[in-house]
């Protein structure tokens, strides 16, 4: 029995001090377990954020974040829109679903993205596009300090959790932070050449 998972095993005849002593280290194996398992996730998010922050090169970062956002949340498919001006959203990345599919399933979202603000989600409810079936649209704003960079779209097949969701707002603001980070790193390189040509 033992090796098929019992925790303990008891000899007959079972006093009650016995059976209570056995059910408590019972149930305390099974909080520290629940406990380390919990551990271990916030592991794996703290080592996805690092790696996502740590990132110097533009064209990693991205394919990096939104795998690691899908996963998280359960995602059929995630795409990262950047702003572009003051009123416009450009795709920069996706995963999962191809730009056809993320045009025409993000299509019914981006006239809601002003509604966006910092640490807030926006859900949008989507309609059935092609083999997706109808399904929730999730945007995370991805910022650095006060200003929106971008939004993740996730689609969502199912119910929201808001600890996942939580957690997939997590990476965004380590996303955020990394765009932001390339973008100057992108302008002082753009500095440097100027002042190597001058």
């Amino acid at each position: 029995a033992m090796r098929a998972g019992a925790s303990d095993y008891l000899v007959k005849p079972v006093t009650p001090e016995a059976l209570q002593l056995s059910v408590q280290r019972s149930l305390s194996t099974r909080a520290l377990l629940a406990e380390n398992s919990a551990l271990r996730g916030h592991v794996n998010l703290f080592e996805t954020c690092q790696r996502i922050t740590g990132t110097l090169e533009r064209d990693k970062v991205v394919p990096l974040a939104l795998p690691a956002l899908a996963t998280e949340c359960g995602a059929l498919g995630a795409a990262l829109l950047e702003r572009e001006g003051t009123e416009g959203w450009r795709l920069s990345g996706i995963h999962g679903i191809t730009p056809e599919v993320a045009g025409e399933v993000l299509a019914p979202a981006l006239p809601r993205l002003s509604e966006l603000v910092l640490d807030a989600t926006l859900v949008v409810d989507l309609p059935a596009v092609g083999d997706h079936p109808p399904s929730r649209c999730l945007c995370l704003p991805v910022s650095d300090g006060p200003e929106i960079l971008g939004v993740v779209c996730l689609i969502i097949p199912g119910a929201l959790d808001a600890e996942r969701t939580g957690r997939a707002a997590f990476i965004c603001r380590h996303l955020g932070t990394a765009l932001r980070a390339l973008g100057r790193l992108s302008h002082v390189e753009q500095l440097a050449y100027v002042d190597d040509v001058t």
